[in-house]
């Protein structure tokens, strides 16, 4: 972790043991969080770089991650799945089987939810991009 303009990281991540596949910060700046290709999901304090949680699943990975808008909840995908898990508990509260709910392919590399967080938008492996509504 770096302060914008800094020559010295604030902190260092530690005890993740495979490459980093994503990180994200949470829109209120308060949190960050990194999915590495080890399945392992770890919850950071942005102020002080202290870990607070961290979650092991290698369904998990390799994946990408993103806060929701109201940083309360955040959003890992993959090719296969979406999942959803509440910041503070640091649960899975919600997981959607990409390939239950539509045969038109896989998720491809891109996800976003919108400032509102009222909608989600997925690119697809044929080239197709899914709105959903977001849970």
């Amino acid at each position: 972790l770096w302060k914008h303009g800094g020559v010295e990281p604030v902190s260092i991540a530690s005890g993740i043991t495979g490459w980093i596949q994503s990180t994200a910060f949470s829109p209120d700046g308060v949190y960050y969080a990194i999915a590495s290709h080890d399945g392992s999901l770890s919850f950071w304090n942005a102020a002080d770089g202290s870990e607070f949680g961290r979650v092991i699943d290698s369904r998990m990975g390799p994946g990408r991650i993103e806060f929701s808008p109201d940083s309360r909840t955040l959003i890992g995908w993959n090719r296969s799945h979406v999942r959803f898990w509440n910041v503070a508990t640091q649960r899975e509260i919600m997981r959607i089987d990409l390939d239950n709910v539509s045969s038109r392919g896989s998720v491809a590399n891109d996800f976003s939810i919108s400032p509102d967080g009222r909608f989600m938008a997925f690119d697809r492996s044929t080239g197709d991009t899914e709105i959903w509504q977001a849970p």
